[in-house]
């Protein structure tokens, strides 16, 4: 599991580091990631090399915006890469990971809860 991050880092350094930027180069020649907060705990566990900035998308998105360097932007959903792709900051995003909404219940399932909207019943 300690090679995913930088499996992770080469496949999002050719899709979304920003162009015409290296973070890493100017610095101590360490990766500089942008990530998603929601990435805080994981990624330092992946790679503890890199360093890391963790915010909301929307505001690292912003920051790059503003010609903060990063090396890896990795955002918590497509709409902020391919914001800033759109506007020639960064190269074309290239996905690394979904996920899936998962809803467990009891074996004995007491509430009858089948799906999402169950949840929304009174009295669940």
């Amino acid at each position: 599991m300690k090679r995913l991050l930088p499996l992770i880092a080469l496949v999002l350094a050719a899709g979304a580091a920003p162009a015409g930027t290296s973070a890493h180069a100017e610095g101590s020649g360490r990766l500089t990631v942008f990530a998603a907060a929601s990435l805080t705990d994981v990624f330092p566990k992946l790679d503890p090399r890199p360093r890391y900035g963790f915010a909301g998308s929307d505001q690292l998105a912003f920051q790059i915006q503003q010609g903060a360097p990063a090396d890896i932007f990795a955002a918590a959903s497509p709409k902020y890469p391919e914001l800033l792709y759109q506007q020639g900051l960064v190269e074309k995003p290239v996905p690394f990971a979904t996920n899936t909404l998962v809803l467990i219940v009891p074996k004995s399932n007491p509430a009858g809860i089948h799906t999402v909207d169950d949840l929304t019943r009174p009295g669940v």
